[in-house]
This record gives structure tokens, C-alpha cells and sequence, in this order.
């Protein structure tokens, strides 16, 4: 191979030389930048259909997209604050310089199992590119309040090369009440972004927002896909 060839090599976008991973970022709007972006005669269109909580900007290398954050502020509590019966998650592709609906999540409580509200637990929700390939892995994370202060339920959304994969909690006083259901699909997933949503639900139970069931990080270990307190008695 002549000097010229490598050369040529050395400077060709496609050469292990030059090539760079796109950079991957993620920032929260200021309520300017959300009122810019999303106008309010826009957002039906896009299925913006609640008061907007928050939204990120993220950027990585298929382009530029939005992840709004919607609660329907519909009920008041007992301090006469507003709270929500149902949550709406939408992500907003953008392209020369349009929006276009990607994918949403939907949620409301159940009034069957006494629930009073739903809301995004954004300190725990993260976007973050796990498995290095450039492109960010979103997870999100919402609760429910029902009558018990641990009564209520937590459910993570993690989307994946266009899958959404979901683990949802019930939590309880009762050992009989608490469980967790694991998609099978979650054990598919990239040792990284695993190991995220686990630390994520340690966080949650150490600082005792929800009651997780007894041996749950064993369970998940073993790729189970329904976890309760009874889980070790019937193995």
C-alpha cells in the first residue's frame, strides 16, 4: 500500500482514524423554550393533550426528538393543590424543523384499587445511552397515591429500539399484595441498561418511596418474570 492510499485511508469519514461517535445529549426546556416549541394551538395535533410538567430535548445520532411530559391536573387534593388523574407521554420527532408523534405512554389510576393520583417521577427517569451505540435508551418512571401511602403502584417504561419494555410494581402493607411483574423481553436488554432500572428500584426502597417484595434482586437474577414475598417459599 502505497503512501497515497493511506493517505486517502486516514482522512476518509468511514476510517477507523477519523470516525467519531455522534455526540449524545440531554437537556430540560426552560418553560420559554416549551412555550416556543409547543404552542398551545399546536399541541392537539401532536396529541399534546394535557397541562405540560416537563420536557427534554434529546439529541443523538437519528437526530433530534422530544420527550413531553403531560398530567391532566384535573382533581384537587385535600390542600386544594392540583393533582392528576391521567398521565400522557409523548415523544415528538423532529424533522427539517417539524414535529411528528414517535411513540407515547398512557396511564390513568384505577379507581378500583382506591387510587387518588398519577404523576411522573422524574428523579428517577433517565435518557442515556447504555449500550453505546449513539442513540439514547429513555427510561421512564410514574407512581400512583391510593389510600395506603404504600398502596399505591410504580411503573417503568423503557424504550429500546422501538420496543417499549415494562416492569410494573403493586406495592402493599401486606406481603400478599406486593409484587412485581417483569416483561420477559427486560432480560433481553443490554447488561448496562439492566443494571439501571435495578439500582433505580434499590433507590426507590432505600429511600422508602415504595415496599419492594423480600428477595426481589435474587428473583430478577434469576429472570423471573412475577416476583412476591411467596417467590423463595415456592422454589
Amino acid at each position: 500500500m502505497n503512501l497515497r492510499t493511506l493517505l486517502l485511508l486516514a482522512v476518509w469519514p468511514g476510517s477507523s482514524g477519523l470516525a467519531q461517535t455522534p455526540p449524545v445529549s440531554s437537556v430540560i426546556l426552560s418553560p420559554t423554550e416549551v412555550a416556543a416549541l409547543l404552542p398551545e394551538a399546536s399541541r392537539p395535533a401532536l396529541s399534546v393533550v394535557y397541562p405540560i410538567f416537563r420536557v427534554y430535548k434529546n439529541t443523538d445520532k437519528t437526530g433530534v426528538s422530544y420527550c413531553v411530559l403531560t398530567e391532566s391536573r384535573d382533581q384537587l387534593d385535600e390542600e386544594k393543590k392540583p393533582i392528576s388523574s391521567r398521565i400522557k407521554a409523548v415523544t415528538l420527532r423532529e424533522t427539517s424543523g417539524k414535529l411528528t408523534k414517535s411513540w407515547e405512554v398512557n396511564d390513568f389510576i384505577s379507581t378500583e384499587k382506591e387510587e387518588t393520583s398519577i404523576w411522573f417521577w422524574t428523579k428517577f427517569a433517565s435518557f442515556q445511552d447504555y449500550d453505546h451505540d449513539a442513540v439514547i435508551d429513555p427510561i421512564l418512571v410514574y407512581g400512583t397515591a391510593a389510600q395506603g401511602a404504600d398502596d399505591g403502584r410504580v411503573k417503568f417504561i423503557i424504550y429500546y429500539r422501538g420496543r417499549k419494555i415494562v416492569l410494573r410494581h403493586q406495592a402493599g402493607d401486606l406481603d400478599i399484595q406486593r409484587n412485581i411483574q417483569v416483561d420477559k423481553a427486560f432480560y433481553t436488554l443490554p447488561a448496562p441498561l439492566q443494571a439501571a432500572v435495578r439500582q433505580k428500584l434499590a433507590l426507590l426502597e432505600e429511600r422508602e418511596l415504595t415496599i419492594l417484595p423480600h428477595g426481589w434482586q435474587k428473583a430478577m437474577a434469576k429472570k423471573a418474570t412475577f416476583i412476591n414475598d411467596s417467590y423463595y417459599s415456592s422454589k
